[in-house]
């Protein structure tokens, strides 16, 4: 399982060293593209309630609801969940860890089943920054760069939410939640924080004086 955990447990690391996600805001996800020995399941089973028959038998780990991003490198068997798709997506199944996925499993799930396989791991983060900025970001939704997708205040983990961002993620490197953080999705997590890196640098350039 360490080689298979390093990649979060070394995201987690740098996400808690910059105070992207604080307490227990943010999440992580990431498909697991090594062969899974298929343990006897845990009698965990979560129900989507979605249909996404392209995510059927992938492996996904995930940050666990109610994990800190920071807690993972030291106890990653508390804050995370190895699940294996089934049923056509409609639910999955436990291997390893605990609980259930994150609160935010809905966008998760649908942008990996939506992007063609391009899609192998997801940041949501609360960048201290954007936080801060909220209304004057909000000020400025029309004129974002052009890498930078906008999605309206929506319910947190509400399926509303994670259909207005795999409607438009495909067109941007990141899409900023209104007033719920951002959500970077990449290859690899190494792509999802050079993303969410750019951002920061893009917000630091606009509290720059003139």
């Amino acid at each position: 399982m360490s080689k298979l955990l390093k990649p979060i447990m070394d995201a987690s690391s740098k996400l808690a060293s910059k105070g992207w996600c604080q307490e227990c805001s943010g999440n992580i996800s990431m498909v697991v593209e090594d062969p899974i020995e298929i343990w006897d399941l845990e009698p965990f089973l979560f129900e989507t309630g979605q249909f996404l028959p392209q995510l059927e038998g992938k492996t996904i780990l995930f940050t666990r609801s109610g994990s800190k991003i920071e807690d993972i490198s030291n106890t990653p068997e508390d804050n995370l969940g190895l699940y294996i798709a089934a049923r056509g997506g409609r639910s999955l199944s436990l291997l390893w860890g605990e609980g259930g996925p994150t609160s935010e499993w809905l966008s998760h799930l649908l942008i990996y089943a939506h992007n063609g396989g391009k899609v192998k791991a997801i940041v949501h983060a609360h960048m201290d920054e954007v936080e801060k900025l909220q209304s004057e970001l909000m000020d400025l939704a029309p004129d974002l760069p052009d890498w930078v997708g906008w999605v309206p205040n929506l319910p947190a983990g509400s399926l509303d939410l994670a259909q207005a961002t795999v409607q438009e993620i495909h067109r941007y490197d990141i899409m900023f939640w209104h007033g719920h953080g951002i959500i970077a999705p990449g290859k690899d997590l190494e792509d999802c924080l050079s993303r969410l890196e750019r951002f920061s640098d893009w917000v630091s350039s606009f509290l720059e004086p003139e």
